[in-house]
């Protein structure tokens, strides 16, 4: 199957929706095409909700988050400085990865004392999606410092072993053991996000809509544990989708969360189907940069995690990708009558939907050269493919 069919539904749900496509603004076949025709709309329209939202909201402030928040922000910034409409919501990005939130909540208030609670309590997010990974990368994906192997190994810790090999309870006991140097890590980021915060003008209570691709609510409840104790806030958060799962629903108890696509509108069937296969969407709005998973208290220097593997052919490709983006923002600011603001979510997004529903996308020739794009869970003893994740909807 070649590039062309591999689109053709999602080119036919954006012919309907904004015309045809311009065929002199990228190559045929690119990633700045696919992007174009999928991402760019999806993307425009989600920015397009998001101000619509923080209007009706009262929003004070909006937050974009993490790798893509770096292009919506981007976006955001476009619509502000060409709209003649009332102001926007002030909003900046903030370049935090889930790294750097999880560690944030899982600071002890004693670090040599026996409040242990707050540590052990998020350790399973510590570990989480780490099973590929060694002990090492484990370590060196949050930016904690890393014993030598010998240490290791007198702990009966194998440094070539993934996690999931590893005994369960020498693992624990190391963690516990290597705890003050990880908690180090864990303040240093709950200051430097306090730090963030205040620098940007951010007060206690202020209502703040925080924006990513959180499909469970997970980033929002992190983001809101980090920072509850010492600068209570009044958050909304700005969901690309959010799946049907057990897990979502416990946090709505608690959270306030809304969602651009929803069951409501497009049924749950496309909603799991877009869940399941959000790589596609987290690599169609990746940053072309590393991820940040440290801030500094003391000053804006950022801790990036680079990644076990070379990423300089994937911050090309992300790069190619976000260039479509802007491409199709331009064209639709400058079509007649700016018909792509105040569509439907389902019209916006319904070429990225259908691509995913309709186009086995893993056989994209140009997204089966993506590899490891997510440094949170690609170890370098094995590389994986983006197309790897592919998740074939159950409508087929």
């Amino acid at each position: 199957m070649n590039t062309e069919q591999t689109t053709q539904s999602a080119t036919q749900a954006f012919t309907q929706a904004f015309g045809p496509v311009p065929g002199s603004a990228h190559t045929a076949g690119s990633l700045s095409e696919l992007a174009f025709i999928t991402a760019g709309p999806a993307a425009v329209g989600f920015v397009e909700w998001i101000i619509t939202q923080a209007r009706q909201d009262r929003i004070d402030h909006i937050l974009f988050l993490g790798q893509s928040g770096y292009i919506l922000h981007d976006l955001m910034q476009s619509r502000r400085a060409a709209s003649t409409e009332e102001p926007f919501a002030s909003s900046h990005h903030l370049p935090a990865s889930q790294a750097l939130f999880v560690l944030a909540c899982m600071d002890p208030t004693h670090i040599l004392g026996n409040d242990t609670s707050r540590f052990f309590n998020r350790l399973s997010d510590f570990i989480g999606q780490s099973q590929d990974l060694c002990l090492p990368e484990l370590l060196a994906r949050s930016g904690v410092p890393v014993p030598s192997a010998g240490v290791l190994a007198n702990l009966g810790l194998d440094t070539q072993q993934s996690i999931a090999q590893l005994d369960l309870k020498k693992l624990t006991d190391f963690l516990f053991a290597w705890r003050p140097e990880i908690a180090k890590i864990c303040q240093n980021n709950r200051r430097g996000l306090y730090r963030y915060m205040v620098e940007n003008g951010l007060a206690h209570g202020a209502r703040i809509a925080l924006v990513n691709l959180d499909w469970q609510g997970a980033t929002q409840e992190l983001f809101a544990r980090a920072l509850g104790e010492f600068m209570p806030l009044n958050i909304t958060g700005y969901s690309f989708a959010l799946s049907e799962t057990n897990q979502t629903r416990e946090r709505q108890k608690s959270l306030h969360i809304k969602s651009f696509l929803q069951t409501s509108t497009l049924g749950a069937g496309m909603v799991e189907a877009l869940a399941a296969n959000h790589v596609l969407t987290e690599f169609l709005f990746s940053a072309p940069q590393a991820p940040v998973i440290g801030f500094s208290p003391r000053n804006s220097d950022y801790t990036v995690d680079e990644g076990r593997l070379n990423t300089r052919h994937f911050f090309t490709q992300a790069a190619e990708v976000q260039t479509g983006i802007r491409q199709f923002a331009r064209h639709m600011a400058q079509a007649e009558n700016r018909p792509g603001y105040g569509l439907p979510a389902p019209i916006m997004a319904g070429p990225l939907l259908s691509f995913i529903a309709h186009d086995h996308w893993e056989r994209h020739p140009q997204l089966q050269a993506v590899q490891n794009f997510d440094p949170w869970i690609n170890s370098a003893r094995h590389s994986k493919r983006l197309t790897d994740y592919a998740v074939k909807p159950h409508n087929g």
